[in-house]
């Protein structure tokens, strides 16, 4: 995330760094554009922990099967993208696209969750 702000400040404003040439910002912003592992090694662990979650909800019918197998799928999907994204890092901007499956799951379960599986009573004093 700060790799993007730094990005946007130097597209923004490149004269803020002193000793560079200002006519190309291209020029400064070339390699922080590649610098996605610090994003996507993170969201491999997220991604990796999504498949057991959605897993344990497939095994213990608590949720739809199909919205459980739809979770696993999805987090298989941005496994893949992310590990996509480190190989053919110019390609990154395409296999983000592949988190909108896991959007769409995590987005249902929450709530599927929130209206159908809450079961709350009025206390009696």
């Amino acid at each position: 995330m700060i790799f993007g702000f730094v990005r946007l400040s130097l597209y923004h404003s490149p004269q803020s760094i002193g000793g560079v040439e200002t006519d190309r910002p291209q020029a400064l912003v070339g390699p922080l554009s590649h610098a996605f592992a610090p994003y996507n090694i993170p969201a491999i662990f997220f991604s990796i922990g999504s498949i057991l979650f959605f897993y344990l909800f497939f095994k213990s019918k608590y949720i739809p099967r199909i919205l459980s197998a739809f979770g696993v799928f999805a987090s298989v999907i941005v496994t893949i993208v992310c590990f996509g994204g480190l190989i053919f890092p110019e390609h990154a901007a395409t296999l983000q696209y592949g988190w909108a499956p896991m959007a769409l799951a995590e987005v249902t379960t929450g709530f599927w969750l929130m209206l159908f599986a809450v079961k709350t009573q009025a206390r009696s004093d």
